[in-house]
């Protein structure tokens, strides 16, 4: 088997890991000090059968297998024992790559291919080594290993995002400027309600669907769904337009989507850590300078006010009573059952 090593790494740091063998498992198990601490890469318990559940049985040993980490070795080995031999495996971790290097040294005799991709970063370098590397394969399946793949979702998730575009040969792109297609995420509160009557008056096509952070969504059926309605923006209130690894988002960047969020309340208590926000095409608001502090600490890119407002449609001065100098419009929720008693108060 011809092995290929390529280094696509940005930064010369690299991870501290050790082996523990101090497990419930008798295997040698790879932990790596990650920027959320240490993480035990397999299974303590038995990453053996962990990595023959992740594979499952419905292999044919003439297809690629792209490999989006990999682990200390369990999940190439279950790989290697099924005959295949044209492996794609990426990682951003040189322990990895070195103890999975030396695991296919042992083939070096079989026919067959395969790359080994050392790289921490996203960029465009990347997506052109990829791109040339999985043309040349016409079936090709992605597995990802179950843990490693969670370790850094900056890199794994956009990853993930491009790989499956390439795997379904997927050319969606929105390149007119213009809006006229908008996809709104919602739970159908009064606010959501009022914006989407705001776009449609502008002649603008609005898709309102449930909110994509209380669903479960994979880099497929995130490009299913941008497919499907086909928008020049994905508009939300709190975040409800990604989900909760931020492949909604990805990709929106990758296909030219705009994507915005208006927050309503804090956003550090609304994101989750697994999303990446620099260069992803995606517009944050705020009704207060507290919420464009948040995002600017987070790393939105595009970060602007947008005060609350009143449609006086719906709000608007009624009689009055005419004890009062003033006409006074109370706008907001009725639940706390003492609001006559402090106006009157005010009054």
């Amino acid at each position: 088997m011809k092995i290929e090593l390529l280094n696509l790494k940005n930064s010369y740091k690299e991870n501290e890991y050790l082996f523990d063998d101090n497990n419930r498992s008798l295997n040698m198990i790879l932990k790596i000090k990650t920027s959320s601490g240490w993480r035990t890469i397999d299974s303590p318990y038995d990453p053996e059968e962990e990595a023959a559940k992740s594979l499952g049985n419905s292999f044919d040993s003439q297809i690629s297998i792209v490999l989006i980490s990999a682990g200390s070795g369990y999940l190439l080995t279950e790989i290697l024992k099924k005959g295949i031999n044209d492996i794609v495996l990426i990682t951003p971790y040189r322990a990895v790559a070195e103890q999975n290097y030396s695991i296919l040294s042992d083939y070096e005799s079989r026919d067959g291919n395969a790359y080994i991709i050392l790289a921490d970063v996203f960029d465009i370098n990347l997506q052109k080594r990829l791109s040339e590397i999985l043309e040349q394969r016409n079936i090709k399946k992605v597995v990802f290993h179950p843990r490693e793949s969670k370790t850094f979702p900056q890199f794994f998730n956009p990853l993930s995002v491009y790989i499956e575009s390439l795997n379904k040969k997927i050319n969606f792109k929105r390149q007119q400027n213009c809006i006229k297609r908008v996809l709104f995420p919602c739970s159908g509160q009064i606010i959501e309600k009022e914006i989407i009557k705001e776009f449609v008056k502008r002649g603008v096509d609005v898709f309102d669907t449930e909110s994509l952070n209380q669903r479960k969504i994979d880099p497929k059926s995130a490009w299913e769904i941008i497919s499907r309605y086909e928008p020049d923006l994905i508009m939300s209130t709190n975040n409800k337009g990604s989900d909760f690894e931020g492949y909604i988002p990805a990709v929106c960047r990758m296909s030219g989507v705009k994507w915005a969020t208006w927050f309503l309340d804090d956003p550090r208590f609304i994101l989750s850590k697994n999303e990446i926000y620099e260069e992803q095409n995606r517009y944050g608001f705020c009704w207060d300078v507290s919420g464009t502090e948040a995002l600017t600490e987070i790393g939105f890119g595009n970060i602007s006010m947008l005060p609350l407002a009143t449609d006086p449609d719906m709000f608007y001065p009624g009689e009055g009573d005419e004890k009062l100098e003033g006409r006074i419009i109370y706008v907001g929720s009725p639940g706390f059952g003492n609001e006559e008693v402090v106006f009157f108060r005010a009054g």
